[in-house]
């Protein structure tokens, strides 16, 4: 009885414990988790999320498009990333639901980490993270999970999503390296989902940085290493539609080929044989499309799939030049039998973009709306391009309401920021659709007609400059200090003033602070930026008491080292005794004007001075004409010659300032 009692004992605590788990687990499940796992569901159906069940149970649709390619991408995110991002309107419908989500898995962690579902709730944090944009606590939570349960059932999943957080930070680095380790689990779990997935993304994520080659090398090692006849079919399937995606349709046919000799299921027999015809067809071999289109038309195998063989069978009417009524008698056939079918939707927005190519805009326009009506492949780049030419019809229509106006500089302000903006509309559709050269012409248009007033003119050329940075830096300086001269208080001009590199003595635009401004930059020999300044006066601000002050300086700054340019120094003295006779800055100088232009002009000092308004000289006039008096540090100073005077670059002796620029 007594080595009884600790078995007993030890029996007893461990049914104890496993009750309590038991319990612990229960508790959790029924409380929170399964609310959880109900709300995520909810969500993904929102979403449009399917798992890899439903997905399979059809043919997956592939379409040949350029842009899989990407042009280079300035630092932004690859296109292929977007997808993950849910756009505002859809999460505002979730974002209740994914906030419980949230709560549910933080009481679990809180007050049931004792339970089985710790794991779980992480990775449904992580998710509800990753679907509100919220990268950095989705990465967080998949590397939490990772640590507490490496060995865990979700691991795959959580390898997985962690890689898409990376990638989603632009941390393209590290996601390379989680797509290594998730590739590595997928094989040690046997999870090909994971595996699909994290091969499609390094194929994406290869082909963003142009590495054709590197985004066919997986799927060449997946196929080398599976021992597994199904599965090595699979990702000879997954290689050969990446050569159909990126329109290398000889590749592609030979490689659809390829998968027969393996062990095919039935969905990718029938994936591989479709798609090989539409490779033969789009390289000219329609014979053998034909043929092959035939056999899936007629075969019982593939009956549940007859919409996806008639929309390719659509592809190849039109590939081989078929007429116009077979053409329209397919179209009408597959509509009504199988509308919203993603498969015609996506053959569709092929047709659509070749015509998009070829100029034809308005038919192009009807296709990507056809293409937009239902979730599919194609679905966010048909309602792309789709408002794209809306947008180009809209600007289009309002230039030929008023293509008959005699003389644009008779229109009013608003109907010219009307027409500005139909030019720079113009401007933006051509420039996404690659045309730069048409695109720079239409916001040249846009800038030429816009009002004096508005941000018309400054955006469009902005627009101009940020187009061809490549014309060289003259060019693109040239409309910045166009867009700073004309609205300096706009966004686009803030932004020019920056981009310029031009200090803060540069950035204001009232007459004393303008004044205030050429003065500093005089002193700091910055002598060109300080003629503009105080030009700017002048020309803005003539009934200001400081246009005086400002002219009286441009004479002083030219008379004195290091221009020395004495004509330009006359010339603005000059304006000032003519235009502000009665200021002080006037009578400090009018003997020097007066006793200078009698010498030049052959008149007497005494008729000049009556013509400026003077006193006579005394009997005994001195025997030089008194300098200008030196300008005093406290006061402030000029701006830019009249049009007949030389400017400051035509004065050879003086050194020309370039514009500064930022460090």
């Amino acid at each position: 009885m007594g080595r009884r009692a600790p078995l007993v004992a030890v029996a007893f605590s461990a049914l104890l414990t496993s009750g309590c788990q038991l319990w612990w687990n229960a508790e959790a499940y029924f409380n929170t988790y399964y609310n959880m796992r109900r709300l995520m569901s909810e969500v993904e159906d929102e979403f449009g999320y399917y798992d890899e069940t439903r997905r399979t149970q059809r043919p997956r649709v592939f379409v040949p498009d350029p842009a899989v390619i990407p042009a280079e991408q300035g630092g932004e995110l690859p296109p292929f990333l977007h997808e993950f991002i849910v756009e505002p309107p859809k999460l505002q419908v979730v974002q209740r639901r994914l906030d419980s989500v949230l709560q549910k898995g933080s009481k679990i962690l809180a007050f049931r980490a004792r339970s089985s579902f710790t794991d779980d709730a992480l990775f449904l944090m992580a998710q509800a993270f990753f679907y509100r944009s919220e990268w950095l606590p989705a990465q967080i939570k998949c590397q939490e999970l990772l640590q507490l349960f490496p060995a865990g059932e979700l691991a795959p999943d959580a390898q997985l999503l962690l890689a898409k957080a990376y990638l989603m930070q632009r941390k393209f680095s590290q996601g390379r390296r989680a797509l290594s380790r998730t590739i590595d689990i997928g094989w040690y779990r046997k999870r090909y989902d994971v595996l699909a997935e994290a091969f499609r993304l390094q194929a994406e994520l290869a082909l963003s940085q142009g590495d054709i080659e590197g985004a066919f090398r997986p799927y060449r090692h997946a196929v080398l290493l599976d021992p597994d006849g199904e599965s090595r079919a699979r990702w000879q399937l997954e290689m050969a539609a990446l050569y159909y995606r990126t329109a290398q349709f000889d590749q592609a046919a030979a490689a659809f080929a390829e998968v027969f000799r393996y062990s095919p299921s039935l969905v990718v027999e029938y994936e591989a044989r479709l798609y090989q015809a539409a490779s033969l067809a789009r390289s000219g071999r329609y014979r053998e499309a034909e043929r092959i289109l035939a056999d899936l038309k007629r075969s019982r195998r593939y009956e549940q799939w007859i919409g996806y063989t008639l929309a390719q069978e659509l592809a190849f009417r039109r590939q081989s030049k078929a007429s116009e009524d077979t053409v329209r008698y397919l179209e009408r056939k597959a509509d009504s039998a199988f509308p919203g079918n993603p498969a015609l939707l996506a053959v569709q927005y092929e047709y659509a973009l070749q015509l998009l190519r070829n100029g034809d805009y308005r038919q192009a326009q009807r296709l990507f709306a056809r293409a937009g009506v239902a979730r599919s492949p194609v679905f966010q780049r048909a309602r792309y391009y789709g408002d794209l030419l809306a947008r180009w019809e809209q600007a289009t229509a309002v230039l030929h309401q008023y293509k008959n106006l005699a003389d644009p500089g008779s229109l009013t302000d608003s109907l010219r920021a009307r027409l500005s903006s139909a030019y720079y509309d113009l401007g933006r559709v051509y420039s996404r659709l690659g045309h730069q050269d048409s695109a720079y012409q239409f916001y040249q248009q846009a800038a030429w007609i816009a009002p004096d007033t508005g941000v018309q003119r400054p955006r469009a050329l902005f627009a101009q400059a940020a187009l061809f940075p490549s014309k060289g830096s003259a060019v693109v300086d040239s409309l910045l200090e166009e867009i700073v001269s004309c609205c300096p208080r706009t966004p686009y001009g803030f932004e020019a003033q920056r981009l310029l590199g031009y200090t803060p003595e540069v950035l204001i635009d009232t007459a004393a602070e303008l004044c205030e401004s050429g003065i500093r930059l005089w002193r700091v020999g910055e002598y060109g930026f300080a003629h503009q300044q105080l030009q700017r006066v002048v020309d803005s601000f003539p009934t200001s008491p400081h246009a005086p002050r400002a002219l009286y300086a441009l004479g002083w700054m030219y008379e004195h080292p290091p221009l020395r340019h004495l004509d330009s120094a006359l010339a603005y003295y000059r304006l000032l005794v003519e235009r502000y006779p009665t200021s002080e800055y006037a009578a400090d100088v009018r003997l020097s004007v007066a006793y200078a232009r009698a010498q030049r002009e052959g008149l007497s000092v005494e008729s000049v001075l009556r013509q400026y308004g003077a006193p006579p000289l005394p009997s005994s006039p001195p025997s030089e004409a008194p300098s200008p008096p030196v300008l005093d540090p406290g006061q402030s100073p000029p701006p830019v010659p009249p049009d007949d005077m030389p400017t400051l670059e035509e004065t050879e002796s003086v050194p020309r300032q370039p514009p500064r620029r930022r460090p």
